[in-house]
C-alpha cells in the first residue's frame, strides 16, 4: 500500500499538463511575493538576519538576495522568505492554513543557480506542485494542527514546498518522497510567535528547510516514506484530537489553485482581522458613520483567530498587525489600511 507521501508524489509527477488558468494563477502568485519580498526587506527581521550572517552575504554566491548581495541557496531562502512574510501582505492558501507562496517563491528562486538555466515555465510548474503537495499535506491535519497552535506555513508549508523544490530540481519519485520526509523532521513553528519577528522568520525557516531537504534527498538521504501517517509521525504528534488523517485524500482533474485558489491581501495585517475590516467598512459607507457615531465595537471570530489576535494594546508594528482594535480604529478612521499604518513610528 502505496504511502501519503508516495501518493503525492506520484501525484505531482503524474501532473505534466497545466492548464491556461493554473498558470496564470500561479505567474501572478510569483509576482505578488516577489513585490512582498522587495517591500520587506527594510524589516527588522530582514535586518536582524542579514546582520547575523553577515560574513557569508559575499558577490560570489549562487543565489541572489532581495536586500543585496548573494549567498548560498539555504540563506537565501531563509533571508528571502522572511522578508516576504515581514509586513503579513503576503497571501494565503487556506487548503494548507499556510502562507504557502512565501515559502515556496523564495525556496524555488534560491535553487535557481547561475549556471543552471530553467524557463519560467517550468518554475510555474514547480510552485503548481508545491502547492499542490502542501494542500494534500494540510488535508489530513487541518483544521485541527493550525487550532492546537502550530504556525503552518512553518510546518505543512515546510513539508509541502520540499517537493515544488525537488521536481524543480529535477528529482525522481524517490527523490520527492524523500524530501518531503525530511523536511518532516524540520518542521515547526508555534503561532505563540504572533506579534514578533521571529513570526515572518517562520516563513525563513520553512524555505530553508525545503531547500535543504531537497538538496539533501538528491545526494542520498533519505526518511521514511510513511512519517505523516505512522505511529510518532506528523499526524500522530502535530494533528492534534481532531485530525481526520488522509483516508479520504483525493486529487481532482483540475488543480487547487484553479478550485480554490490563493488569497491575494486587500489589508497589509493577519488575516483573522479582514472580514471584521471588511465589514465595518461597509456598514461605514452604507450608514455615513462618523468617529462620534460609534460607542464600541464588537466582533465575532473562531477561536484561532481569538488566539492570533494577542494584542489590544500593541506596543510596535509587529503586534499590531495582530491586533483587532488597532486594524479596526485606524481603518474605520481612514477609510483603508496601508502599509504606512504598521510602521514604529505610527505604533509609537
Amino acid at each position: 500500500m502505496a504511502t501519503i507521501l508516495r501518493k503525492i508524489a506520484e501525484q505531482v509527477l503524474s501532473r505534466t499538463a497545466f492548464s491556461n488558468l493554473a498558470m496564470d494563477r500561479a505567474r501572478d502568485a510569483a509576482v505578488d511575493t516577489i513585490g512582498c519580498m522587495i517591500a520587506g526587506r527594510g524589516d527588522e527581521s530582514v535586518a536582524a538576519l542579514t546582520r547575523a550572517f553577515d560574513g557569508e552575504i559575499v558577490g560570489g554566491g549562487e543565489a541572489r538576495l532581495v536586500t543585496g548581495g548573494s549567498v548560498s541557496p539555504s540563506l537565501a531562502a531563509l533571508i528571502n522568505a522572511t522578508a516576504a512574510h515581514a509586513l503579513d501582505f503576503d497571501d494565503n492558501f487556506h487548503p494548507a492554513r499556510a502562507h504557502a507562496s512565501a515559502v515556496l517563491v523564495p525556496a524555488l528562486l534560491a535553487v535557481l543557480a547561475s549556471g543552471k538555466a530553467t524557463s519560467g515555465r517550468r518554475f510555474l510548474e514547480a510552485y503548481l506542485a508545491g502547492l499542490e503537495a502542501q494542500a494534500a499535506v494540510g488535508f489530513g491535519v487541518n483544521p485541527s494542527h493550525y487550532n492546537r497552535g502550530w504556525h503552518a506555513t512553518a510546518t505543512v508549508g515546510s513539508i509541502g514546498a520540499a517537493a515544488g523544490v525537488a521536481r524543480l530540481l529535477g528529482a525522481d519519485e524517490n527523490g520527492l518522497v524523500a524530501a518531503m520526509s525530511l523536511a518532516t523532521s524540520f518542521a515547526c513553528g508555534p503561532k505563540g510567535q504572533f506579534g514578533t519577528t521571529a513570526k515572518p522568520l517562520h516563513a525563513g525557516i520553512a524555505a530553508r528547510n525545503a531547500v535543504d531537504a531537497a538538496r539533501m534527498a538528491l545526494a542520498g538521504m533519505s526518511g521514511r516514506p510513511d512519517i505523516l501517517e505512522r505511529p510518532q509521525g506528523f499526524l500522530d504528534l502535530f494533528g492534534g484530537d481532531d485530525a481526520k488523517g488522509w483516508e479520504g485524500l483525493t486529487f481532482d482533474e483540475e488543480h487547487i489553485i484553479e478550485s480554490r485558489g490563493v488569497v491575494t491581501k486587500r489589508h497589509p495585517c493577519c488575516a483573522s482581522t479582514h472580514r471584521a475590516i471588511d465589514a465595518l467598512l461597509d456598514l461605514k459607507q452604507e450608514h455615513g458613520l462618523l468617529a462620534g457615531d460609534i460607542a464600541r465595537i464588537e466582533t465575532k471570530v473562531g477561536i484561532s483567530a481569538v488566539r492570533n489576535l494577542a494584542y489590544p494594546d500593541p506596543a510596535d508594528e509587529m503586534q499590531a498587525r495582530f491586533s483587532m482594535q488597532y486594524c479596526l480604529a485606524t481603518a474605520f478612521l481612514k477609510g483603508a489600511l496601508s502599509l504606512s499604518d504598521f510602521t514604529r513610528q505610527k505604533i509609537g
